[in-house]
């Protein structure tokens, strides 16, 4: 999926933030969905959310109350991501946009200090991909995963994971009672140019993101893939 985000400070590089998992990650997903749909644990009416950015990939009706779930089919999956635009004064910041949509995880993006290790690598956007691109990656891993759960958990008001091989977990709170785990392990930020269409004079497009990553996670005690674990959520949720 692609969303657009239009430039609304000088100098500031347009970004074009495309998220997309594939046909297995989609697939994933649906598979999920009929499986809750199947013990009740989902409306029958809802669709997985395929290329919706801000929908939940599915949810969890437990005691009267609608609990959104993240879908993930594996650990190496996107964990959620930033626009990243440069002024001349403030150099590389987090998007007003982004601020304003994920606030919690742009805040703790910020206090991690990354931002000023960006800085310290790449230098002011030059309008051309390719050179662009020679600045090379920057990466910073933090102990712990609070910064996905602002993500989802406080900005996307999505308190359960789900990820292929690992099983189910909430990510701050286990807020229906459902016996999850709470996810752990650590987070790899990672700033990257990204390249997009070109315009009609055929110059490449391209934008700049922070993109979460999980690293070393854990293992839930809960997977909604497993037969008794979903019966045993489908019974005590009625």
């Amino acid at each position: 999926m692609v969303i657009k985000f239009k430039q609304f400070l000088e100098e500031e590089v347009l970004i074009e933030v495309e998220l997309n998992e594939g046909k297995g990650g989609f697939d994933f997903e649906k598979k999920i969905v009929n499986h809750l749909k199947k013990h009740g644990l989902m409306d029958k009416s809802a669709e997985a959310a395929g290329a919706s950015a801000d929908a939940p990939d599915g949810h969890l009706n437990i005691g009267g109350h609608q609990h959104s779930l993240e879908i993930k089919k594996n650990k190496g999956a996107m964990m959620g991501q930033l626009e990243l635009h440069h002024h001349p004064d403030r150099g590389w910041h987090i998007s007003e946009r982004s601020k304003a949509k994920y606030p919690r995880t742009a805040a703790h993006v910020e206090k991690s200090g990354f931002l000023k290790k960006i800085n310290s690598q790449w230098s002011k956007p030059s309008g051309n991909y390719e050179k662009d691109l020679k600045m090379g990656n920057v990466y910073h891993t933090e102990e712990g995963t609070a910064g996905i759960a602002s993500h989802y958990h406080h900005d996307r008001d999505t308190p359960y994971m789900h990820i292929g091989g690992k099983g189910t977990f909430h990510l701050h709170k286990d807020v229906a009672g459902i016996g999850s785990t709470k996810l752990t392990g650590n987070t790899q930020l990672r700033a990257r140019m990204k390249a997009r269409s070109r315009d009609k004079t055929g110059k490449r497009k391209y934008g700049a993101l922070i993109v979460m990553s999980l690293k070393e996670p854990n293992h839930s005690d809960l997977n909604i893939e497993n037969p008794e674990h979903i019966k045993t959520i489908a019974k005590e949720a009625k």
